[in-house]
């Protein structure tokens, strides 16, 4: 009796274990586990490759993660570096405006100090000037008097020179001894120091 084969359909004997063309066996159960294990080779084939690529592409955005973390903390360090040093830079600015805000101090304080001094100085002066006009006016006053003083004795003595000339030309001695006293008398007060003063 005539079968055909599993694999390509030709006729061939019942006897036959294995086909003489195509040479697969026309066992049942031999075939289709052939079969089956090609399919499955086949699919496993696939998951692996299919694992594989997944894996792949964990690794890949596992890596572009780990990239992305690095350029980040690259960014952040290089961000922080920068940060140190604008913070030195305001530390050297701080300390410097420190260093002007005590120099202008000590400049205040000396110019304080001059002012002070300075005022003190011009209050010296103001009383010295005050004690001069003072003074002035004292010697202005003294001057007066003495001018005065000195008018009143030219005028005492243009008339006792008048006196003397008015009087008469000849006089006895007693007269003479008279007139004396008065003359000389009036020459102390001339010279008196009550009269200056």
């Amino acid at each position: 009796m005539a079968n055909h084969c599993r694999s390509c359909k030709r006729e061939i004997s019942s006897n036959h274990a294995t086909c003489y063309i195509c040479g697969s066996s026309q066992n049942f159960i031999l075939y289709y586990l052939k079969k089956s294990f090609l399919v499955l080779s086949f699919i496993i084939v696939i998951l692996l490759f299919f694992y594989w690529s997944v894996n792949n592409n964990k690794e890949q955005v596992e890596s572009q993660k780990l990239q992305l973390e690095q350029n980040k903390t690259n960014e952040l360090i290089k961000q922080l570096q920068e940060s140190q040093r604008q913070l030195k830079i305001v530390e050297e600015n701080f300390s410097d405006i420190k260093q002007e805000v005590v120099r202008l101090n000590n400049s205040a304080k000396k110019q304080l100090k001059l002012q002070k001094e300075a005022e003190k100085k011009s209050i010296k002066v103001q009383k010295g000037n005050n004690w001069l006009a003072k003074e002035n006016k004292q010697l202005k006053l003294k001057i007066k008097q003495l001018e005065s003083q000195s008018n009143n004795i030219s005028y005492t003595k243009k008339t006792d020179s008048s006196n003397i000339k008015l009087s008469p030309l000849v006089v006895s001695d007693a007269t003479k001894t008279e007139l004396a006293p008065v003359v000389t008398s009036q020459k102390t007060k001339e010279k008196s120091p009550d009269n200056i003063e």
